[in-house]
């Protein structure tokens, strides 16, 4: 058997190591000769809620992941226990989750700046790095690729399945391909330069996201109007606020029927769409998959779970452009009533599914494209929220949803609103998947980078092949 350094399939340039092949200049080394010290912190009593200026406060296992660190994710420490707070984030050092749930288990990230308000908890660990061997950043990019958050998985130990554990000498124990130092800097500049234009990114979807709240508002209670629409600068007082004099407020029974949903679960769907399938709208994906308030059926089929080989359902439950599914349950109470409204099915079969309402206009007062609206209206949704019930998962029922009261503009007023809010969705959606391109990106250059397969070159900002 060959030895590690000796293969008959040589790789010019590089050495094939237990690693797998890393460049000549490269050495395997382990953590415990890179980290110095593994430091831990102190589990203190504290108050649920961010700290204010002059308190302190100690951090939550969720101020670390994806390799970044947020320093908001902390609790507020109570004067008593100041004394026993002990470890500060320190620039230049990375923390670690040592105990966590099996998927949260070793996330870290890098500390661009030292926080002397903020302590760690026990839980959570604090490189003091040898700088002369390694750069901090490079590290925590290579901490966060999906071989070392397996890797770090892995040695995790402990009989609950909701809580594992990360033993110090088993996480120093870890191999790593090591560059030259200049060469570690170079990649850490690189990679960060797509953390920032990452950031960037979410910061200005944040940003845009906030600005459509503050319009859709105004837009949708009338505060704000188009002037071609507005017959009468009065309002009159309703169940749901003031709103435009010449604007209705009605029951959802006196817009809309009820189409029949059914209750199938994940398990009797899948996403492998062939011609025929019968797709069927999950609550679960109106609240955490679909993006836009409208579901462009055509070109979101791939999001859309169909339902498995020869499952009966009512045929006459087939959706229309235009009909509106509502996810009645949510795990909180922000997600009850959110909703999409289906455009493009293009002779596609769609059913509405397991916790949802689905409705269909009978009255022809809505307009295409603006009933999805009609519950994101601020006095709607609090309606709506407080018509829920449950403990852990908050639900809301059809006789409920047929009582609930909603704002309507006329129909030429409520197309223009539509309109303008559509608009204002599709940039967020264009920005979204500028992000997630960024993301991919990133993704690829730390597989290629981290592990040699392109070299940089420390002098410039060019890359090897």
């Amino acid at each position: 058997m060959p030895k590690p350094n000796q293969n008959h399939n040589a790789k010019p340039g590089y050495n094939l190591t237990k690693l797998g092949w890393i460049p000549e200049e490269w050495i395997e080394d382990k953590l415990l000769n890179l980290v110095k010290r593994l430091n831990s912190g102190v589990s203190v009593n504290s108050e649920e809620r961010r700290k204010h200026d002059h308190e302190f406060g100690v951090l939550k296992t969720g101020c670390v992941s994806d390799g970044r660190f947020d320093p908001n994710e902390h609790k507020t420490i109570l004067k008593q226990e100041y004394n026993r707070a002990k470890l500060n984030p320190i620039k230049g050092s990375i923390i670690i989750s040592r105990m966590n749930t099996p998927d949260l288990v070793g996330a870290c990230g890098y500390v661009s700046e030292t926080w002397l308000d903020l302590f760690l908890p026990d839980r959570l660990w604090q490189t003091i790095l040898n700088h002369d061997l390694v750069e901090g950043k490079w590290l925590n990019f290579l901490l966060n690729t999906d071989n070392y958050k397996t890797k770090i998985k892995n040695i995790a130990t402990g009989t609950s399945n909701s809580m594992k554990n990360i033993s110090k000498s088993s996480f120093l124990q870890l191999s790593l391909p090591l560059p030259p130092l200049p060469e570690q800097q170079k990649i850490a500049q690189i990679l960060s330069t797509w953390d920032e234009a990452i950031q960037k990114t979410e910061t200005l979807i944040a940003k845009k996201q906030q600005l459509k709240i503050g319009l859709m508002q105004a837009l949708l209670t009338g505060q704000k109007r188009f002037k071609e629409f507005v017959k009468s600068t009065k309002f009159k007082a309703t169940k749901l606020g003031q709103v435009p004099q010449d604007w209705d407020v009605c029951a959802v029974s006196e817009l809309f029927q009820f189409i029949p949903t059914n209750s199938f679960s994940r398990a009797q769907m899948n996403y492998h769409s062939v011609e025929g399938s019968i797709y069927n709208i999950h609550y679960g994906d109106i609240h955490a998959t679909y993006n836009h308030v409208i579901l462009d059926v055509s070109k979101s089929e791939k999001l859309i779970p169909v339902l498995n080989n020869n499952l009966p359902h009512n045929e006459n439950a087939y959706l229309k452009d235009g009909d509106l599914v509502i996810a009645d349950a949510s795990e909180d109470y922000k997600g009850v009533g959110d909703c999409v409204e289906l455009k493009n099915i293009q002779g596609r079969k769609v059913l509405s599914g397991l916790h949802t309402v689905a409705l269909r206009d009978k009255a022809e007062k809505t307009s295409d494209g603006y009933r999805a609206y009609l519950f994101k209206n601020e006095p709607v949704s609090i309606s709506m929220m407080k018509l829920a019930r449950g403990s852990k998962v908050y639900g809301i029922t059809k006789t409920s949803v047929s009582k609930l009261e909603v704002i309507l503009p006329p129909k030429e007023e409520q197309q223009k609103i539509a309109s303008v809010l559509s608009q204002a969705d599709d940039e967020i959606e264009s920005l979204q998947k500028h992000l997630e391109q960024l993301k991919i990106q990133k993704k690829g250059l730390m597989q290629t980078l981290l592990t040699g397969q392109v070299r940089v070159n420390a002098e410039s900002n060019q890359y090897k092949l």
